[in-house]
């Protein structure tokens, strides 16, 4: 079984445990909410006061890696602008005693404009996978094409990623299929990298996962470089990607890069730092839009509302400060990983 997700921007990041056959975490994009279900609390009430259950300390550093992911990465900020852009949409369906009067509220063009805003939300987050779970993948083809969609008779940028995949079953069958490759499954397969070195770092045995959504970011890793590459470097590349608003074709582009500058004899370190350095040069300018552009605008937009204004705000310092430290350094957080050491 894979995480459900519905087409819209706060649809929740679920993790799904194979050996207890059912969610046990989740994160929720956009409401910055998340939950451990009774079953794998990471605090517990004792005699002595709250005790920290390590068992579900991966667990919960798997949502927390979301919730960095969501205010710190350009991707991130990405989804919260998108469910700013369906929140008047949807007030609009809404009856003065809350309840809901249907799209048909919508005039001809705000029907329209929620559907392309559908289309590059689907494109912005990609697919999770096949709704069977295979026991190999194997990434055999890999690309890039533009949605040609319009938004109010302007262009929007809508360049997608695509993948062709070989999957193999223990019934010996094999199927090829197409995926795209989006925010979803990166930001999914970076969490469970993170997951699995907390759970070694704790002499926990780490819970299997499926291969989708989460060994999407190795697998594309492998068919790039050509062979395995270490679990942080493979975080870092797909933490590099979620620096960009089209965070799919941005790890085809990085993990060819890292591809490159292996091939021209740079060790991994290296490598990565070349890619780090390309990154910064290209997303630099995108980050500064955000910075001093979009997220004042979204603030003004809530001004005077009271507690939503304040919300908004909390919200956009997060978003703020996130952003900033990424200038610091892209990759603040995989960094802390080699604290675990």
């Amino acid at each position: 079984m894979i995480p459900h997700r519905s087409r819209n921007p706060t649809s929740n990041r679920k993790l799904h445990r194979q050996s207890v056959g059912e969610v046990v975490g989740s994160y929720a994009p956009n409401r910055f909410l998340i939950v451990l279900e009774e079953g794998a609390a990471l605090l517990t009430e004792a005699a002595s006061g709250l005790q920290l259950d390590r068992a579900h300390a991966p667990t919960f550093e798997h949502e927390y890696w979301h919730f960095l992911q969501n205010v710190t990465t350009l991707a991130g900020f990405k989804s919260f602008a998108f469910s700013q852009q369906f929140l008047p949409l949807f007030s609009r369906t809404l009856a003065p005693d809350g309840s809901s009067k249907g799209s048909l509220a919508l005039t001809d063009a705000e029907r329209e404009d929620l559907q392309v805003l559908l289309k590059l939300l689907d494109a912005f987050e990609g697919d999770v996978g096949p709704e069977d779970e295979p026991d190999d993948v194997v990434v055999i083809q890999a690309g890039t094409m533009d949605a040609g969609l319009t938004l109010r008779g302007r262009t929007a940028p809508s360049e997608v990623a695509k993948l062709r995949l070989l999957l193999r079953f223990q019934t010996g069958e094999e199927r090829q299929i197409e995926m795209r490759l989006g925010s979803c499954a990166i930001e999914e397969s970076v969490a469970a990298i993170v997951e699995h070195e907390v759970a070694d770092a704790l002499g926990i045995p780490p819970d299997p996962l499926p291969e989708f959504p989460y060994r999407v970011v190795q697998r594309v890793v492998e068919y790039a470089v050509g062979h395995s590459v270490a679990r942080r470097i493979q975080a870092a590349l797909g933490t590099l990607s979620l620096m960009s608003v089209h965070p799919g074709p941005a790890l085809l582009r990085v993990t060819q890069s890292y591809r490159a500058a292996l091939d021209s004899g740079l060790d991994s370190a290296k490598a990565l730092a070349t890619v780090v350095a390309e990154t910064v040069k290209r997303e630099s300018g995108a980050i500064d839009v955000v910075l001093n552009h979009e997220l004042p605008d979204i603030e003004r937009v809530h001004g005077e509302r009271g507690y939503v204004e304040d919300g908004i705000r909390r919200i956009c310092g997060l978003v703020r400060d996130g952003l900033r430290a990424r200038i610091e350094d892209l990759l603040f957080d995989i960094r802390t990983l080699d604290t675990l050491d």
